[in-house]
């Protein structure tokens, strides 16, 4: 199921069950928001290796406190009966701690790159202590009265939030900051459903009411967008780049295990593949012409000039003949100073031809200041394909003995 559609699915469920049983909504949305604040600090700390964004750990600082500031006000939610002697003010006030932590948080860890992680925490968690005990011992500001609703404190305290947080948006849609730049989607949007959230928490009389559970919704959307940027930047895109790029270094050794070091020609290991799929193959109704071709005199020219010249003349060979095989085509070098082409869509009268254009492209672009020629033998490509390879070289090598006879070697 595609993000998107669970998401809906998981928020329409949630909305229907508020509609039944309220407190069961409340405490099931708190618990999923709270797990996804503290998957959002273990990602944010076990990242750092992956990613390298400082930014991350910053913000997972904020989450941690905000996920424990909501499991307070979970628990001391109006119903629950966990703190008895609390009324429905305590667990507001509690949320608008969790709002204020995670709104100013939020924007000391995007604002202030030069503020680092440590220092961001202990301020975090020093101010996030004092608040939870400033509700404890009841020194916080009320923020709802029983038959009132909500107290100006904490809707003047939402709009600031609002403000701060739209404002905020609108820096971030135009920083250029590197580690921003690489979770910008997700804090934009955080920011925005928080704003949106915020809006709809200052609608509410009753804490069981309808903006009440619109604003638990979003909020807990807010939280979601987070933990999804960072997941994609932490370990899903860099899986996925890691598993592209093994992917492409597979594709290329095994490239490389079927050519030939010296020459770039394929080796033998491609040519024995390549005939196994062709016997394999159910019809040979393309004709295909092999040629095999062996340097003459290949053993003096080493002799003579040295092994590395003779590298050399290798390689212009094997230039000429991947320069004027067709892409249907191939060369291999056989070993030594053999060498074999196949020739797709090819008779022997085609390859006869290849094989007179081969010898005038070598003759015309010869570099060295000794001849370059070469024997070969031409044979028609057939499903016993041992003995049409057997047969091309036997006609090779009478060649080449002819040569010799002629020459009185």
């Amino acid at each position: 199921m595609k993000k998107p559609i669970f998401i809906s699915c998981a928020v329409l469920l949630l909305w229907f069950l508020s509609k039944n049983n309220y407190l069961l909504f409340h405490t099931v949305i708190e618990m999923f928001a709270i797990s996804v604040a503290m998957n959002i600090f273990y990602i944010g700390i076990f990242s750092q290796k992956i990613c390298k964004n400082n930014l991350f750990a910053k913000i997972s600082y904020v989450y941690l406190m905000v996920g424990l500031i909501d499991l307070v006000h979970t628990l001391a939610y109006k119903g629950l009966g966990v703190f008895k002697s609390w009324s429905a003010n305590q667990p507001t006030q509690l949320w608008i701690l969790g709002r204020v932590m995670e709104t100013f948080g939020l924007v000391a860890a995007v604002f202030f790159p030069r503020l680092r992680k440590n220092p961001l925490a202990v301020t975090v968690f020093a101010l996030g202590s004092l608040g939870l005990a400033a509700v404890s011992m009841g020194f916080f500001p009320a923020c709802f009265i029983e038959g009132k609703g909500l107290t100006a404190f904490k809707i003047v305290t939402e709009y600031v939030m609002v403000a701060v947080l739209l404002l905020s948006s609108i820096f971030l849609y135009r920083t250029k900051n590197i580690e921003i730049l690489q979770v910008k989607s997700a804090i934009l949007a955080a920011f925005l459903l928080t704003a949106f959230a915020e809006l709809s928490f200052t609608l509410y009389n009753d804490v069981y009411g309808f903006f009440n559970m619109l604003g638990h919704l979003i909020r807990f959307l807010s939280y979601y967008v987070v933990l999804d940027g960072m997941a994609m930047k932490s370990f899903i895109e860099p899986t996925k780049i890691l598993t592209c790029r093994l992917e492409e270094e597979r594709h290329r050794y095994a490239q490389l295990s079927q050519l030939d070091a010296l020459t770039g020609l394929y080796n033998r290991r491609h040519l024995n593949e390549w005939l196994g799929k062709y016997a394999e193959s159910s019809t040979h109704n393309i004709q295909v012409s092999i040629v095999m071709m062996d340097l003459d005199h290949f053993k003096e020219i080493n002799d003579r000039f040295g092994h590395l010249h003779g590298d050399e003349v290798l390689k212009f060979f094997a230039e000429v003949l991947r320069q004027n095989t067709r892409a249907s085509d191939f060369a291999v070098r056989y070993g030594g100073d053999e060498f074999l082409v196949v020739l797709s869509n090819t008779d022997s009268a085609g390859a006869h031809e290849f094989v007179e254009r081969i010898k005038r492209i070598v003759e015309e672009n010869n570099p060295f200041n000794h001849s370059v020629t070469f024997s070969y033998g031409i044979e028609n490509l057939s499903e016993e394909y041992l003995r049409s390879l057997q047969r091309a070289d036997e006609l090779m090598y009478e060649m080449k003995r002819q040569k010799l006879s002629r020459q009185g070697i």
